[in-house]
């Protein structure tokens, strides 16, 4: 809980006027990073830092700010639209337990979102290890067509292939300053090495004009844009509901309810990846409160003990915009 606080804290301050002392030492410690960022890629453009090239074609779908925009969504449409056997290299965060590294996932105490994508499509391989090169040397000896590197873009150990960037469209480029001023870990200039960006959260051609306007300050790659579609929607429609999450962006879950025509009576907020110990309490004061369901996210769903009564929101990503693209980039994974 505490850590949920301080969160919350962290999120208040972002939004209020830079014009006191907390901001100014935030806005020095975002400067030592936005240097150490600078300072590594640049060791890795002039090859001073070398980097593992896999025998397999290796695809990474990264981010280039803190929190959630939506990769897992995204990978999992990619692999179920390319159909063949693919590893998927996950780092695990916020395991409960681990196995020498790397290995397969089988548990969601080895990582939820890991343990989720190897329930959700069964000819994935998903491999959890900190070495994202040791994880890839270990999915050369799988019989697997091509690597997902999941969260890869600051993981350039090992080369990719194809480059591809999740933006989400509520912030783009993370507030315009690294953290802990904003919440960038990469600087927007890196989007120029993409080949593919995804833009999620837009839902119209105007928002996904203002996206692109936006994005081709930076870049020149193919843009794709699409949301979040909710695929099990009637199940909570004017129903009185309690939901939790343990997500990136709490918010966007509570309002897709709220769109679902959903009666949200109860709601409680965890840290990303966070468990539910107190899962029973919240549950007594949801029927107390007459609540005729209990919802939370896949990734939450999974790591519950005592799932009666509990029902996931379940999701995919659609694409709205740059279906071509999208169409040329499972081709391109296909060839390579």
């Amino acid at each position: 809980m505490m850590g949920v606080a301080l969160e919350k804290w962290f999120l208040k301050e972002l939004g209020r006027p830079k014009k006191n002392l907390l901001h100014l030492v935030l806005f020095l410690f975002s400067l030592f990073f936005k240097f150490g960022s600078f300072l590594r890629n640049a060791l890795f453009d002039l090859g001073l830092i070398p980097s593992y090239r896999s025998k397999k074609t290796v695809v990474s779908v990264g981010n280039i700010v803190l929190g959630g925009v939506g990769k897992t969504p995204f990978t999992e449409l990619l692999v179920k639209t390319i159909k063949q056997p693919v590893a998927i290299l996950e780092r695990g965060y916020r395991a409960k337990k681990r196995k020498k590294e790397p290995f397969i996932v089988s548990s969601p105490d080895e990582g939820d979102e890991a343990y989720l994508l190897s329930e959700k499509i069964e000819f994935a391989k998903v491999i959890v290890g900190k070495k994202r090169t040791k994880s890839a040397r270990f999915a050369e000896t799988l019989n697997v067509a091509y690597i997902v590197l999941d969260d890869g873009m600051q993981h350039r150990y090992l080369h990719r292939d194809i480059e591809i960037v999740v933006l989400h469209n509520k912030d783009l480029f993370g507030r315009g300053y690294f953290a802990p001023c904003g919440f960038l870990r990469e600087s927007p200039k890196r989007l120029k090495q993409a080949d593919y960006i995804v833009v999620n959260g837009v839902r119209n051609e105007t928002e996904f004009s203002l996206a692109e306007y936006q994005i081709r300050q930076y870049a020149s790659a193919k843009l794709i844009g699409g949301f979040y579609h909710a695929l099990n929607k009637e199940e909570f429609k004017r129903r009185k509901v309690a939901a939790f999450c343990g997500i990136g962006k709490p918010d966007e879950f509570f309002a897709e309810l709220n769109s679902l025509g959903a009666d949200i009576i109860l709601t409680h907020v965890l840290q990303d990846h966070e468990s539910f110990n107190e899962f029973h309490l919240f549950r007594e004061k949801a029927h107390a409160l007459g609540v005729e369901k209990i919802v939370c996210t896949e990734k939450d769903f999974v790591k519950l003990e005592d799932k009666r009564g509990v029902f996931p929101l379940k999701i995919e990503f659609k694409v709205l915009f740059g279906s071509n693209h999208f169409r040329q980039l499972v081709e391109e994974i296909c060839i390579v």
